[in-house]
């Protein structure tokens, strides 16, 4: 299980190969190749986890399950956010939907896409193909979510702005 402060900005992408390209040649790897993702929200009756800015996820990602939450983010500043998210891999996705119905948990949301993963030693970009369009997420996972300056991540002030040369447009959360 991990938990740490993972801080984020997403961008629209208009063109997937020339990121991918992008991604190359500025140094990142692909460590996982465009792959399959099932994804399903849940919440209890009234919708209190999503009233109080706050998701449960259940997701499987090829072969991998995983359960994650992730707690209400400080206000968003500027293009990017930061939340508390809080996940681990599971055996059986099956069951532990079950287990959630019988808490009393319900579907709330499902959606699927195709994701490549990128990194570096400094952190990573995922690519999203969407039924409502192509994106990106620039990831860094922090001590602490003290971030007034993205200059302050090589990551994101450093190659990887440089990946922003394609037209975007930035976006809050593109699945709720």
């Amino acid at each position: 299980m991990s938990s740490s402060p993972e801080v984020e900005i997403k961008f629209r992408v208009a063109d997937v190969e020339s990121l991918s390209a992008r991604l190359r040649q500025v140094g990142l790897k692909q460590v996982t190749p465009r792959t399959h993702e099932m994804n399903i929200l849940f919440d209890l009756p009234g919708r209190p986890l999503r009233a109080r800015g706050d998701l449960l996820r259940l997701r499987k990602y090829g072969e991998s399950w995983v359960l994650t939450h992730k707690a209400k983010g400080k206000e968003k500043d500027g293009p990017h956010k930061t939340r508390i998210e809080t996940e681990t891999r599971l055996e059986d996705g099956k069951k532990m939907e079950g287990i959630l119905r019988a808490l009393h948990f319900e579907p709330c949301f499902r959606y699927e896409k195709f994701r490549a993963e990128w990194k570096d030693e400094q952190g990573y970009v995922v690519i999203d193909e969407t039924p409502i369009g192509n994106f990106a997420e620039i990831k860094q996972y922090v001590p602490r979510p003290d971030h007034e300056v993205w200059a302050r991540f090589p990551l994101i002030a450093g190659r990887v702005s440089d990946l922003v040369w394609l037209p975007f447009v930035p976006i809050r959360n593109y699945i709720s």
